[in-house]
C-alpha cells in the first residue's frame, strides 16, 4: 500500500513540477525535447556558418569539431527522449513538433487562472519555457527581441496557439449563429403560443354562445367551465401596503465599479487587478 508523506514546510519545487506534469519521466521528456530542438538549431546554424566561411576563405577546422559536438548532443538527447517516451504510461498519443510523440495524461490540467488546458498546448508551453531558460543561460547577453525571434524558430507554441485561436473563433461564430437561431425559434414559439391562445378564445366564445358545455371526440373531450375569479388591478397606487411584498435590495455592481474607478473609497469593496485577456482581429 502506498504511504503518505506529510510535510511541515513548503512543498519542494521538484515535487510541484512532478505534480504538474504527472511523472518524472514526463518532465525528462519535456526537457529532452527542448534540448533536441536547441541542438538541432545549433547544428543547422553551424552548417550555415561553415559554408559561409568556406566561401569567404575564413574556414578553420575547429568549426567541424563544434559541429560534431552539437551532433553528438542532438543524438544523445534524441535517444533520451525516445527512452522517456517508452517509459511513460498513458492513453492517447500526441504528435510532437520534433518528430516524436508524447502520451496524454489521464487527468486534465489547469493553468494559474483555473482554466483547463489542452495537454498538447500545456506541453508545448513547457517546452517553450524550457527553451527560453536554456537560451538565456547559453546567451546571457542576448536582448529580448533576439530571444523572441529565436524562440519562434525553435518552439512550436506559436503554431499550436494559432490552432487554438482558430478553434476559439469557430466557437464564437457557432455561438453567434446558434444565438440567432435560438432567437428565431423563440419568436416562432411566441407566434405559436399567441395563435393557440386566439384559437382557445375563439372556441370558448363559440361554445359559450351556442351553449355547448361538452364536446366529445375519439381523441379528446372538452368541457366549457367558468374560471375562478382573479384580481384585476385598476389603480396600482391606491392598493394598501398590506398587499405589497418587500423586495430585497440588489447590489448595483456597475455603479460600484464606476465609483471605485473614479478613486472613491467604498467600504467592503476594492478594485480588482486587471486580468490578462486576448483581443482578436480577423482579416
Amino acid at each position: 500500500m502506498a504511504s503518505l508523506r506529510l510535510l511541515d514546510h513548503a512543498i519542494p519545487a521538484a515535487s510541484l513540477v512532478v505534480t504538474r506534469f504527472g511523472s518524472p519521466e514526463m518532465i525528462a521528456l519535456i526537457c529532452a525535447r527542448g534540448e533536441v530542438a536547441f541542438f538541432r538549431s545549433m547544428v543547422l546554424g553551424q552548417i550555415k556558418t561553415i559554408r559561409m566561411r568556406r566561401a569567404g576563405g575564413t574556414f578553420y577546422p575547429a568549426l567541424l569539431a563544434d559541429l560534431q559536438s552539437y551532433r553528438r548532443q542532438f543524438r544523445s538527447w534524441s535517444s533520451l527522449a525516445a527512452e522517456m517516451q517508452l517509459a511513460i504510461a498513458g492513453v492517447d498519443i500526441l504528435p510532437s513538433p520534433v518528430g516524436q510523440k508524447i502520451r496524454r495524461p489521464e487527468s486534465p490540467n489547469q493553468d494559474a487562472q483555473g482554466a483547463f488546458m489542452n495537454p498538447m498546448l500545456q506541453h508545448s508551453l513547457a517546452e517553450h519555457e524550457y527553451l527560453r531558460q536554456r537560451l538565456k543561460a547559453e546567451f546571457p547577453d542576448a536582448d529580448e527581441d533576439t530571444l523572441r525571434d529565436t524562440l519562434e524558430g525553435l518552439s512550436s507554441l506559436s503554431e499550436i496557439l494559432a490552432c487554438a485561436l482558430r478553434s476559439y473563433l469557430d466557437d464564437i461564430a457557432l455561438a453567434a449563429a446558434l444565438g440567432i437561431r435560438i432567437n428565431d425559434m423563440q419568436e416562432r414559439i411566441s407566434r405559436f403560443e399567441q395563435r393557440a391562445e386566439k384559437k382557445r378564445a375563439l372556441i370558448t366564445s363559440v361554445m359559450e354562445r351556442a351553449e355547448v358545455t361538452k364536446l366529445a371526440e375519439p381523441d379528446f373531450t372538452v368541457f366549457l367551465r367558468t374560471t375562478t375569479p382573479f384580481a384585476v388591478v385598476t389603480a396600482e397606487e391606491e392598493i394598501p401596503p398590506d398587499f405589497w411584498r418587500p423586495q430585497p435590495p440588489k447590489l448595483d455592481r456597475k455603479g460600484l465599479t464606476a465609483a471605485l474607478r473614479r478613486g472613491e473609497s467604498v467600504p467592503g469593496a476594492v478594485l480588482s487587478n486587471g486580468q490578462a485577456t486576448i483581443s482578436v482581429r480577423t482579416r
